[in-house]
Parts: C-alpha cells; structure tokens; sequence
C-alpha cells in the first residue's frame, strides 16, 4: 500500500512538472483532478468499467453513504452500469428507496 501511495505522489509530480508542455493530454487533467480530489483528508473512490467513460467519484461521507444502501442500488447495476447506479443511489439517499430507483414516485421519506 505504501508504494501504491509513494507512485500516485510521483504521478502528481510528473503531472505538476509537464502540465504546461505540448501533448499535455486529457488522461492527465483527469488525473490530476483526481489527485486533487480529496482535500480534506476523509479518502475517496473512484467506480467506473473501463468499457464506459462513465465514472462515479466518491469522498468519503459519500462513499460510507453509498454502501450502506448496497442491498437496494446493487439489483440495478446490471441494467444502469456501476458508476450510473451509483450516482443516482446517491442522489436518492439518505431517503428510504422502495423498489425502483427510476421512479420518484416510489421513493419514501
């Protein structure tokens, strides 16, 4: 784990060195805002398939939020894709979500 974090610090480096060189590319600006992301020390996780461009970005409020509504957002995720279902399990939460996450009309509170 050690080395995962000295890799990403040297990533950002690299990243903060070459930013204003040509070819700086659009895999590094996410990078970087990525490294970024977590600015108040509580962690972070990133959801995503690497056969979509779609990418859920959780800090950690959000990411322990998230999970603890696993048993009702995890029936969709085979239709909607991860990081879609996760953001709209998101969106719905902390409110109690009874049956389809498609419909508001379902949604109690």
């Amino acid at each position: 784990m050690r080395y995962f974090w000295l890799r990403l610090e040297s990533i950002k480096k690299s990243i903060h060195k070459f930013k204003n060189e040509e070819g700086f590319d659009v895999t590094a600006n996410e990078l970087s805002g990525l490294l970024d992301f977590d600015d108040n020390d509580q962690g972070w996780a990133l959801f995503g398939t690497r056969s979509s461009p779609d990418v859920a970005k959780l800090k950690g409020g959000n990411f322990r939020r998230c999970f603890e509504f696993v048993p009702v957002w995890a029936k969709h995720v085979k239709q909607m894709g991860l990081a879609k279902t996760i953001k709209n399990a998101l969106e719905l939460s902390p409110i109690r979500v009874v049956g389809n996450l498609h419909s508001p009309a379902k949604i109690q509170r």
